[in-house]
């Protein structure tokens, strides 16, 4: 699960301070939240956090909330793996694709990496050679024709 930054922020916080507290004392006016109470909500909600109420060494109502394993879990950074696409022998050049729209009728299965054949592919980088040299003579013809 995606965590925001004020989420990850709180977490974080709960992790090395060992817990967030909000403490009811005798001071006027209310106790400051440790972060955003939606921020909180959410995190409880989610099981990252644990809400426990208690009552402090000088007898003061305080609210605590303790990060769980899963909130430890969710701090874990993220591995991304990523996968191959599969390819198709494309339709009409000798080519390969992976869009699955472009490879050729009668062609099922995808082709595995180890039957790839290199003259295929030295063709096609051949193609696109001639086509970039294509597109820089056209580019020299319009600059002479805007010159003159």
């Amino acid at each position: 699960m995606k965590l925001t930054p004020a989420m990850r922020e709180t977490l974080q916080r709960a992790k090395t301070e060992n817990g967030l507290r909000r403490v009811h004392d005798n001071a006027p006016g209310r106790p400051a939240w440790p972060a955003h109470h939606n921020t909180i909500r959410a995190l409880i909600d989610r099981g990252h956090l644990t809400h426990k109420r208690r009552r402090s060494r000088q007898g003061h109502p305080t609210d605590e909330w303790l990060i769980t394993q899963n909130g430890l879990d969710a701090l874990e950074p993220t591995i991304v793996t990523r996968t191959r696409r599969p390819l198709y022998i494309a339709e009409g050049w000798p080519d390969y694709t992976s869009d699955s729209g472009r490879k050729a009728k009668g062609e099922p299965e995808a082709v595995p990496p180890g039957e790839l054949n290199p003259a295929w592919k030295i063709a096609a980088l051949e193609r696109q050679a001639d086509a970039l040299e294509r597109r820089h003579q056209a580019r020299l013809l319009a600059q002479r024709r805007r010159v003159a």
